[in-house]
């Protein structure tokens, strides 16, 4: 009996449809290659070559850490030749400004130049020590040669960190962008006369971190604006801790409201802008906690509280809206911890004016520690709980953090303020909060185990 030739055999269906098979896929690999082929190269078109392989440390010494001790040394010897000049009086005064200067510019156009030869790195280097050029010249001709007044070198020096924003900004250079940023940031300390200019050094700082944020924004280089952050509060706690009188409340309380709006990532949301980083995140976190110390050093009594609940309002308005949230650079976790942790200051502050009244003495009382702790863990649990509720891992850590604190205020504090009575009733309640908050973990709700 022989097989019908009209019949087809299901042996060579089968092969005929895996080669087809094979065919498509074949073709769907070779057009995803070509896309892949013809899109980088427009993709790099405005930037230098990648780099394909991870430098070695050898590599890494030879082309950053001795580029930036270079850089070091040569300004040191700037420095040190400006003094010696002076010293031995070998120009006049106008002279050896004018020769630093003119080596700033020569400096700037030698960079351009291996610039365009496609020596990026090097270029960037000449850039700061051109800079660091000027910065010197100018501190010379303010300090040592009192050849300008301070706003005329200060303008100087302003127009120098300009400059090196808009061509870190043009050249893509996140390098020159700091170049810039740190010499804006020491200017203030290079032209400083030991008086209280408030108003001129605030302003000052404010559009140094502007420009920083436009960076951030334009190039999401958000660890400039951590930078920034830095500089500006380390200039506010030393101008604080020198200059600070309570005739200058309104002004340093509206420079600080204006930072705070800067510095909390508001910005960057209103923009539209979802890239995120770990840069942002920590300068958000940062911010919050300096808002909250503000508000404790400029306020007292009561409306210290007001001003911090309104702090931790801002936060939780920011938490639950729904402007933009996908479009939000700021994490969730991240607008809960800062609410929570206003929250937890304003209501703590709260409990210290209801046991001292209107005096500020520091003595210890058992009942204000007790209430600090059974705040604590109360909002712990609190935490806990809707944690639990919303799903929200990160609650529900802030809550055991809360928690865990608490528990070791009142074994290694509070059990020493205690009578015998009230520690009996103290560790009870303790030990039944705990012990509800185990169950809930031991029921495994949220299938915790499994994940």
């Amino acid at each position: 009996m022989t097989a019908d030739p009209a019949t087809p055999n299901p042996e060579e269906s089968d092969l005929q449809a895996q080669i087809a098979e094979l065919r498509r896929r074949v073709s769907h690999l070779e057009e995803v290659l070509a896309a892949q082929s013809s899109s980088a190269p427009a993709a790099r078109a405005g930037e230098p070559a990648a780099v394909l392989a991870e430098p070695s440390l050898e590599s890494r010494i030879g082309s950053q850490w001795l580029n930036r001790a270079g850089i070091l040394a040569v300004l040191v010897g700037v420095a040190l030749f400006l003094k010696l000049a002076i010293d031995n009086h070998w120009l006049g005064p106008a002279a050896r400004v004018a020769v630093g200067l003119a080596g700033g510019v020569v400096l700037y156009l030698l960079s351009e130049l291996f610039r365009r030869r496609n020596y990026a790195g090097f270029s960037f280097s000449l850039k700061g020590i051109g800079s660091g050029v000027f910065y010197l010249s100018l501190w010379a001709a303010f300090t040592l040669l009192h050849l300008l007044s301070a706003p005329l070198v200060a303008a100087g020096m302003l127009l120098v960190t300009a400059a090196n924003g808009l061509l870190a900004w043009r050249q893509n250079s996140r390098v020159l962008a700091y170049y810039a940023l740190l010499g804006g940031l020491l200017t203030p300390l290079l032209v400083a006369d030991h008086h209280n200019h408030e108003v001129a050094l605030f302003a000052y700082l404010l559009m140094m971190a502007a420009g920083a944020a436009v960076l951030a924004l334009l190039r999401g280089w958000h660890a400039l604006l951590l930078t920034a952050f830095v500089g500006t509060t380390l200039y506010g706690i030393c101008w604080a801790w020198t200059y600070y009188r309570p005739a200058e409340f309104s002004v340093t309380l509206a420079f600080g409201a204006l930072a705070f709006a800067l510095f909390s990532g508001l910005p960057i949301l209103l923009a539209g802008r979802p890239e995120r980083s770990t840069s942002l995140t920590a300068l958000s976190c940062l911010n919050a906690l300096a808002g909250i110390v503000m508000a404790a050093e400029l306020f007292t009594g009561w409306p210290r509280v007001m001003v911090i609940l309104l702090l931790a309002t801002f936060y939780f308005a920011w938490a639950r809206t729904h402007l933009g949230r996908e479009a939000d650079p700021m994490p969730a976790w991240v607008t809960d911890l800062n609410a929570n942790g206003a929250l937890l200051s304003a209501v703590s502050f709260a409990i210290h004016r209801l046991w001292h009244g209107a005096a500020s003495s520091p003595g210890t009382h058992t009942g204000e520690q007790l209430s600090y702790s059974f705040w604590f863990m109360g909002f712990g649990a609190v935490l806990v709980a809707v944690g639990f509720r919303r799903r929200n891992t990160a609650l529900r850590w802030q809550g055991l953090v809360l928690l865990f604190l608490s528990m070791a205020k009142v074994f290694l504090f509070d059990i020493r303020l205690l009578s015998e009575t009230s520690r009996v009733f103290s560790f009870l309640g303790l030990g039944l909060l705990l012990l509800v908050v185990s169950f809930v973990y031991q029921r495994d709700w949220l299938k915790l185990r499994s994940s």
